[in-house]
């Protein structure tokens, strides 16, 4: 396989690559490869790669596109359940030789549909040749739920050995189905075009749904070639088979029986035939036990002909059918058949025996073995070769056969056994009137020449054994060709048996066995002694119908005992049978019985520490034990459902609520129960909020619990006890991991989520300044502290001017300024630091004649035209030329300012001489007395530079100045007549 697989390892690559997988298997075809021959698995505990898939809608993709030889997907035992709906598509290049094989191994795949046109856990829709085998398939919706639905051409495919489980409870009419063939997505038995041939159904056992197996169609797509054999069917709530527009369509050796389904609001039907149904073969089916856990009086027929539609040619047969009932109030039809043509009933057993059934209302008429109800123009009805027995208690009427028209039916070579003690009739037959006895039946109906009344004597009806051993009815069936019995025995060419059984070789059966002494390990029988006989043999089994080849040990005794391979409690069957000589035994006799058990009993089952338990604890739970006196077994349940897997100790852990039942085996057939209720306290789920802390250095943050009525709190930091910290919030500021332990009144616990608390440091933010005073026209620099991790917000009065990195900030106007340090999540704002500005001196330029002056500053600065006048740095300045002169000067703090307008001077130096008039001053600078010579009397008046006066004198030779400060004056000089002579500055020095 390695080898073969190596080889198409690519196009296997490349084809998982190519198709994406998904159940919906939608892909696009053209140019991919065919899906390499092999042996695949199909592993939900693996991915999808290389041999494996992890699920079947994976494995099925895959595929999608065509096969290149026989494909095998082996399910991985115990990976199951594989919870999916599964589509199987036409799949391009499949045939006889190339199909494609699910093995499932005994897993499960299930689906529970939601949507009406999907109803189906595997759909075959076209799909050719395909197997399932071994597979556990559920359909998990009620009423809306088929295990295995085959549709749109799908022929030639094979069910075998699955087990099919559908809703046992629901009974919708169409909602659900166990395995069903048919031509719509959402009806079980719409008649639409079908289509699906050649299909086998085998060694299923297939367990609820409205209708066991269905094949439904219509004359466009007649359903062919179906083959539906040895399948149990059980607790369907109407019908066990289906089948309408069929052809060539065998139905045998199923079991049909209802023996778990506890509600059914439907008449029910064992086997259902209607509608253009031909050639349809009907054979050695067993239907019983339609009632086993149902109160009800719903109608019942076992075997139901509904207008098959045969023709000549074309007959169906019903042949070696074992019909028997244990239990019921229903009425019971065992075969009916309604507007039926060309049917063969041949060789059936209906036993319709339970004394113990009361019988009082329903749906249908009464008990009737045979009931033939003939509409149109029927024709070619062959009842022969059957037995008919009816015991039925309760006061309905009863009848071995009810015929509402003998046109077209012949009845002969029939045993009708009419024993019945009760019944508002109790007759062979109807025909136009009640047929109390046989002879007035064929009397009546003109029928029934070669048929008997009497006593079949079934060999062990209790366990479903309807094999005649009256030897009055033994040889008297006419050659219809049917050529073995219910059981594979050939039937005698020359002269068969009536029923399902064929009677058998005349060795003597009538001996009775008796059980003797029974222990746990070993039996006693005995038996009657039979006088043709030579010896006996016996054998202990586990099959109720006794070995069908092959013989027993050989004895003439009459007795025997066996220990070897029983075991306690075991069900078996005792068969004996004589020995006639010369290797003619007759039948086996059958006894069951069932193996002694222990004698053990479970006492009181108890939890150490009481049945209450804290969530996420566990309580150990033991059971006392009585009586055993050797090995035994132990396998503890929750709910007495599902086994717990590995609990197979005397004691077991319980971690949930719940009622742990636990089966105390001594054997397999023996075991005791005992079971306790254990209730864990409701969790409390402690939790924290927030689910993470993050603080600067100096700071605190809440923690908070849920905050419960009941409920007390520890409060825990790495581990440790928070000594006080006992309330549902805790307030901290110290790093950490934190959680709460809660306690509730129960003293439950539970442990919180885990916080971590994260303490970061705060940076120290500080300013400084470059100057806290500056001239208006200058700047000072702001510094913060600097580091990696640092941004900054700078505020001038409160408001934000910058942020980012930087940590200078150059600023031009005074203020108060902060900075705001941040690290991460922490700040610190720094204090304010208070930035004052100067102002500019503003000199005030004034003129007297080509003298230029201004106020008392620290320093000046002339300048003619905007250029700087050499040596022009005296408070007043005598112009020489013409220009726009202006000053710059500065004051004691440094600051500097210029005059606000230039004085443009003309025509300097033209009549100076006369500009003066002949007069003049000295010293100038002057410390006390001022000089003033002049050729006439003059008057002298001294002004600040403010323009405000500080002396003045009529006639004046000479000014006292020492009393003025020391600074820059302006002196006028004029004539009494108030015109000015001279005018110039005067600088006041002190010595």
């Amino acid at each position: 396989m390695t080898k073969h697989y190596t080889k198409h390892l690519l196009p296997l690559l490349l084809l998982l690559i190519a198709y994406p997988f998904s159940r919906t298997n939608a892909q696009n075809c053209v140019g991919q490869p065919l899906f390499p021959a092999g042996t695949y698995t199909i592993n939900n505990t693996q991915p999808t790669a290389g041999t494996n898939f992890h699920s079947f809608g994976d494995a099925v993709n895959a595929i999608s596109c065509g096969i290149a030889g026989p494909v095998v997907f082996n399910c991985a035992p115990g990976t199951g359940p594989y919870n999916e709906q599964v589509i199987i598509p036409a799949i391009a290049n499949t045939s006889q030789t190339n199909y494609v094989l699910f093995n499932g191994n005994n897993d499960t795949v299930s689906f529970n549909a939601t949507v009406s046109t999907q109803p189906a856990t595997i759909k075959l829709l076209g799909a050719h040749n395909i197997i399932l085998n071994n597979l556990v398939v559920v359909a998990g919706s009620q009423n809306l739920a088929y295990g295995i639905h085959l549709m749109s051409d799908a022929d030639s495919n094979k069910i075998i050995n699955c087990t099919v489980i559908s809703d046992r409870v629901g009974v919708s009419s169409s909602g659900s189905a166990g395995i069903l063939i048919n031509g719509i997505t959402n009806n079980t038995y719409s008649a639409s075009t079908s289509n699906c041939d050649y299909n086998i159904i085998s060694n299923n056992t297939v367990i609820g749904g409205y209708v066991g197996i269905c094949y439904a169609s219509n004359t466009a797509g007649k359903t062919k070639g179906t083959r539906i054999t040895n399948n149990v069917i059980q607790d369907f709530a109407s019908y066990g088979i289906y089948t309408n527009y069929a052809d060539s369509v065998l139905i045998e050796s199923n079991s049909i029986s209802r023996p778990m389904r506890t509600n059914s609001t439907a008449a029910t039907y064992g086997i259902y035939l209607s509608n253009a149904s031909t050639r349809i073969k009907i054979s050695k089916n067993r239907i019983f036990n339609l009632y086993g856990n149902i109160d009800s009086s719903n109608g019942t027929q076992f075997i139901s002909l509904n207008n098959p539609g045969a023709t000549l040619g074309n007959e169906n047969e019903i042949s070696n059918n074992l019909i028997y009932s244990t239990k019921g109030k229903s009425s019971f039809w065992g075969i009916y058949c309604a507007q039926v043509t060309y049917t063969k009933i041949f060789q059936n057993t209906i036993a319709l025996d339970d004394t113990a059934a009361l019988y009082y209302s329903g749906s249908l008429a009464g008990v009737r073995g045979f009931m033939y109800a003939p509409s149109g123009t029927p024709t070619n009805v062959f009842f022969e070769n059957n037995i008919i027995s009816i015991g039925y208690g309760g006061t309905s009427t009863k009848y071995c056969v009810y015929a509402q028209g003998t046109t077209g039916l012949t009845l002969n070579n029939n045993v009708y056994f009419m024993h019945a003690t009760s019944g508002s009739t109790v007759a062979t037959g109807y025909w136009t009137a009640n047929r109390t006895t046989l002879s007035d039946w064929q009397n009546a109906s003109g029928q029934d020449n070669y048929s008997v009344a009497v006593d079949p004597m079934y060999q062990n009806p209790a366990n479903g054994i309807f094999k005649p051993t009256n030897l009055a009815i033994n040889n008297i069936g006419a050659v219809l060709g049917v050529g073995t019995d219910i059981v594979g025995a050939a039937r005698d060419p020359q002269t068969p048996d009536p029923g399902a059984y064929e009677f058998g070789n005349l060795c003597d059966t009538s001996f009775h066995i008796y059980p003797g002494t029974a222990t746990t390990t070993s039996v006693t029988f005995s038996w009657d002694h039979v006088a043709v006989s030579t010896g006996y043999e016996y054998l202990i089994d586990q099959n109720a119908n006794g070995p069908l080849t092959g013989g027993g040990i050989a004895t003439t005794d009459t007795f025997a005992t066996v220990s070897s391979g029983l075991i306690t409690g075991g069900s078996y069957y005792f068969h004996v049978r004589t020995n006639c000589g010369a290797g003619n035994f007759s039948d086996w006799k059958t006894f069951a019985f069932t193996m002694p058990c222990d004698n053990i009993s479970v006492g009181t089952t108890t939890a150490t520490g009481g049945i209450n338990f804290c969530p996420g604890d566990s309580l150990k739970v033991s059971t006392i034990i009585t009586g055993a006196t050797g090995s035994l077994t132990f396998q503890w349940s929750l709910w007495g459902n599902n086994s717990i897997p590995g609990a197979t100790d005397s004691v077991y852990y319980a971690h949930n609520s719940g009622f742990y039942f636990v089966k105390v085996s001594s054997s397999p057939y023996c075991y005791v129960n005992g079971g306790i209720m254990l209730v864990a306290f409701y969790p409390i789920n402690a939790a924290i909020t927030p689910a993470s802390i993050n603080i600067c250095d100096g700071q605190s943050a809440v923690l908070e619990a849920n905050n419960t009525t009941g409920i007390t709190y520890q409060w825990k930091k790495d581990g440790q006890d928070i000594v006080g910290a006992t309330s549902f919030s805790h307030t901290d500021s110290v790093a950490g991991n934190y959680v709460v332990i809660e306690t509730d009144a129960h003293n439950c616990r539970d442990s919180s989520n885990i916080v971590p608390f994260t303490v970061m440091p705060t940076p120290t933010a500080t300013i400084t300044a470059s100057s806290l005073n500056f001239c208006t026209n200058d700047s000072t620099l702001l510094t913060a502290p600097i580091a990696n991790s640092y941004s900054y917000t700078w505020l001038n009065n409160g408001n934000t001017f910058a942020s980012g990195l930087q940590n200078t900030q150059i600023v031009y106007i005074g203020g108060e300024y902060r900075v705001a340090v941040t690290q991460g999540l922490c700040t610190d704002t720094s204090d304010v630091i208070a930035v004052t500005t100067k102002p500019l001196p503003v000199p005030i330029i004034s003129q007297t004649g080509t003298t230029l002056a201004t106020g008392l500053f620290n320093s000046y600065q002339w300048y003619k035209d905007g250029t700087v006048i050499t040596g022009a740095t005296d408070q007043l300045y005598e112009v020489t030329e013409d220009g726009a002169y202006t000053v710059m000067v500065s004051d004691t703090s440094g600051c500097s300012g210029s005059a606000a307008a230039a004085i443009t001077m003309t025509n300097v130096g033209v009549n100076e001489v006369n500009a003066h008039n002949g007069i003049t001053v000295y010293p100038n600078p002057v410390s006390d007395i001022l000089m003033i010579n002049a050729p006439n009397a003059v008057n002298a008046q001294v002004t600040g530079l403010d323009g405000k006066v500080v002396l003045q004198q009529q006639n004046a030779h000479q000014l006292d100045m020492s009393t003025l400060a020391n600074g820059t004056y302006i002196l006028r000089i004029s004539d009494n007549s108030g015109q000015l002579l001279y005018s110039t500055s005067v600088v006041k020095k002190s010595h």
